[in-house]
């Protein structure tokens, strides 16, 4: 763990001032050896599907683990092999941007979202023959330490290892089935390979070292992973995938950048940081990707607007639309070629245009991909939260790190009201219009077609802004260590994810008595 981290009776911790003997630890237990016999203390070790197997390790379990002893050579070995390990993963990590040490992309070097796929897909091939190699070295030191010098031993207590296959060239079955793993979703991809006979275990725990699939399409067709990553660069299916999320991560990206959490410069910039290679030193407390959270305006000259309110608004004729800021992002990343990456990203993402991505709130949609990519295990923590009304013709969206006790009267003031007052002017409007026309004038049926549309989008509108109003008024305080689902509860009205409603319901049932939301609502007498 790095400098800083805290550990618990659940999450363990091996404490040593001794560096040799951490990296010798932790190459240990990344070994397969060290995975098998740990997992042998763990119940349901070896359950059968995908993602289900139990990994609660108790300090019992790690303090009986019979650890050998190893030499200084060995643990050189070891130290060399799991840096390498832990670098090659790191790479590949810190383009994600919940990562501390996410850095962005250099996105707009690229002529298309398919080239950038196509090269992050070379890029992570390569990686996979990388840690490979680094982790047959981990491998032998732990053998040769716990005494197991035969190939079949070794594979009967962990299972076979990608690096130890045939470096023989794919024919062309070998090439099909590879293609065709590549093809499929993880799960899909485990699946298959168990139904070929691939070892059970390596292929239902997530015991592989860098790709998964990748490393299952090594054990698949018992080759070497040099022989899979020689085809598998060129194959469509495998940088084809990476297609969805190049998408959502530029959008994510883009809009972090409107809420002033991302630095759009990062993204522009040729001197990109290389990730630390030191897994003991402590992480930075922002990551080299963000903006300067402190500041409540942005730098000078800085090439894009950024809403330091912490609001943007789904609609299209204000100043504030995340539509609108988001193609800023993209016009400034992208210039000339910003028209066809917007298509490309369209067509990719399944809408016709951004708006309907930004808009829909269930799968596909911004918001559920927002959530995905903020939740971890048990942990849900959008930051970006999307109010929306009950047709989705209009919406709100909030920044979790500006919100404070008057941000829901803000965005009433600054951006609800004025827009009812704006759709009610126009309704006045068409019903002049309609008037000097006459109820037989050419276009009446039309404008009264309009004019009740209208009078539907300001009755939205309005039940939008009584929801809104409601939470406003119950003057809550937010304390971002509560956390993001207690934070968001109070607008569970809005926010289309039933987790906010949940919480709400938990919430006035009285639990959560540690929380200042919690305190606060029984100081109002909302909970007795």
């Amino acid at each position: 763990m790095p400098a800083g981290m805290i550990f618990s009776v659940s999450g363990p911790a091996i404490i040593s001032d001794d560096r040799d003997a951490l990296f010798s630890a932790w190459a240990f237990l990344t070994s397969r050896m060290g995975k098998a016999l740990i997992e042998m203390g763990v119940g349901s070790g070896d359950t059968s599907l995908s993602g289900t197997a139990a990994r609660h390790y108790r300090i019992r379990i790690m303090d009986t683990c019979p650890f050998p002893t190893f030499s200084q050579e060995q643990q050189n070995l070891l130290a060399e092999g799991v840096k390498s390990l832990y670098e090659v993963n790191l790479e590949t990590l810190i383009r994600e941007e919940t990562h501390r040490l996410y850095a962005p992309e250099m996105w707009h070097e690229s002529e298309s979202l398919a080239s950038i796929a196509r090269k992050r897909w070379e890029t992570d091939v390569d990686r996979f023959v990388r840690a490979a190699e680094a982790a047959e070295k981990v491998d032998g030191s732990v053998a040769t330490a716990l005494g197991l010098d035969d190939d079949a031993e070794i594979e009967a207590l962990a299972g076979p290892h990608a690096a130890r296959q045939s470096c023989k060239a794919l024919d062309s079955s070998q090439q099909d089935e590879v293609r065709h793993l590549l093809s499929l979703s993880e799960d899909e991809a485990c699946d298959f390979a168990i139904e070929r006979k691939v070892h059970t275990r390596i292929a239902t725990k997530k015991t592989y070292f860098f790709s998964r699939k990748l490393e299952l399409a090594s054990l698949l067709v018992k080759a070497h992973p040099r022989e899979i990553a020689t085809h598998a660069a060129k194959m469509e299916e495998g940088w084809q995938s990476y297609l969805p999320d190049v998408s959502r991560s530029i959008l994510s990206f883009a809009a972090g950048v409107w809420f002033g959490r991302w630095d759009v410069r990062k993204a522009l910039e040729h001197n990109r940081n290389a990730a630390s290679v030191n897994p003991f030193e402590a992480l930075p407390t922002r990551s080299p990707g963000m903006l300067d959270p402190d500041s409540q305006t942005a730098p000078s000259a800085y090439p894009v607007r950024v809403g330091t309110n912490g609001l943007a608004v789904d609609d299209k004729d204000h100043a504030d639309d995340i539509v609108r800021q988001v193609r800023t992002v993209l016009e400034v990343s992208w210039k000339d070629r910003t028209e066809a990456i917007e298509k490309e990203t369209c067509d990719i993402l399944g809408v016709k245009e951004l708006r309907d991505y930004f808009r829909k709130p269930g799968k596909g949609g911004f918001w559920d991909d927002h959530v995905s990519r903020y939740s971890k295990s048990r942990r849900k923590a959008p930051i970006y939260w999307l109010l929306q009304s009950s047709k989705k013709n209009y919406a709100l969206w909030l920044y979790y790190h500006r919100l404070d006790k008057d941000l829901l009267f803000k965005a009433l003031v600054n951006y609800v009201e004025p827009k009812i007052q704006r759709e009610t002017n126009r309704l006045d409007e068409m019903r002049r219009q309609k008037q000097a026309a006459g109820e037989s004038g050419k276009g009446a049926k039309k404008l009264d077609k309009e004019i009740e549309r209208q009078e539907d989008l300001i009755s939205e509108l309005r039940d939008f802004e009584d929801k809104l109003r409601r939470a406003a008024n119950l003057h809550l305080e937010p304390d971002l260590n509560d956390g993001v689902v207690l934070n968001i509860a109070p607008l569970h009205e809005l926010v289309p994810w039933k987790e906010a409603k949940n919480y709400w319901e938990e919430l006035l049932e009285g639990k959560y008595e540690w929380s200042t939301l919690s305190k606060q609502l029984r100081q109002k007498g909302i909970v007795k």
